[in-house]
């Protein structure tokens, strides 16, 4: 089901999605906060694409995608669906800053412009480079980890003693533990790989 074969189908799958989220919420909430209302479940969607290369990642080790052709191309497809997918959230964002009037200028934030570079070229580097070498790993696994953070991030703005938001901390939760996960999984595939040597 994941293979390049099927992405453009799969990328046309996530537009219907998100084209679907607008519609709710052009159907269900007041002209002023529907871009709001996208970004944040369209964010939801880039958060579970997130998890699921975690836990590819995670259960199979990086390593061992790049080196199965199956594997390798099921985790290129996931990123790029996660790219196509946040790119379509940060639309929806930039609409939402625009119609109350506030600017929204990525590169004044650093770390957000860096973090948005990654998203978009990570997947080029992914389709396009054939063999993992240390630097690809390491800048793979730091990419994962970096938007993993942001996206921790965005649920924690989210809670508040009023509104405890109990969604966004299972968020949280999932996605923290998805990291561990892949600590555990890079732990696991490097002692494996020591013990054959």
């Amino acid at each position: 089901m994941l293979n390049k074969n099927k992405l453009p189908l799969l990328i046309i799958i996530v537009m219907c999605v998100e084209l679907m989220i607008y519609l709710w919420a052009v159907g269900t909430t007041e002209t002023s906060v529907v871009f709001d209302k996208c970004a944040r479940n369209s964010g939801r969607v880039s958060s579970f694409f997130n998890v699921a290369i975690l836990g590819m990642i995670g259960f199979y080790g990086l390593k061992n995608c790049y080196t199965n052709t199956t594997k390798k191309d099921a985790l290129a497809v996931l990123i790029t669906l996660f790219a196509v997918n946040h790119l379509i959230h940060f639309f929806y964002v930039y609409q939402n800053f625009m119609h109350h009037a506030h600017l929204l200028i990525v590169w004044d934030n650093k770390h957000g412009f860096v973090t948005f570079i990654g998203i978009v070229t990570i997947p080029i580097v992914v389709w396009r480079v054939k063999q993992l070498n240390g630097l690809l790993y390491f800048t793979i696994i730091a990419h994962l980890f970096n938007v993993s953070y942001f996206i921790i991030k965005t649920f924690h703005s989210k809670i508040k003693p009023e509104h405890p938001a109990y969604h966004n901390q299972l968020g949280i939760v999932v996605t923290s533990a998805a990291l561990m996960y892949v600590l555990y999984g890079i732990i696991k595939h490097h002692n494996k790989l020591s013990t054959t040597r």
